[in-house]
């Protein structure tokens, strides 16, 4: 992985295993970690029922109950 420019330190060189570096750092003690647990944030999504293939939907309860009926 090549180096980058830092932008908002006299454009010096930052070699590209300080860069690795910054993405796997924990937060300091008593810091937030501001990068959200993507797992915990989707959990509910996994949770929900999967939306029915087209043409395959369940027939509504009126239908049922007139077939019944019938």
């Amino acid at each position: 992985m090549p180096g980058y420019r830092d932008a908002t330190r006299g454009h010096r060189e930052v070699p590209a295993s300080e860069v690795e570096a910054h993405e796997e750092a924990l937060p300091e003690p008593g810091e937030h970690d501001f990068e959200p647990d993507v797992e915990r944030i989707h959990r509910p999504l996994f949770r929900e029922p999967r939306d029915p293939i087209e043409g395959r939907e369940p027939a509504p309860w009126w239908l049922w109950a007139v077939a019944a009926v019938a």
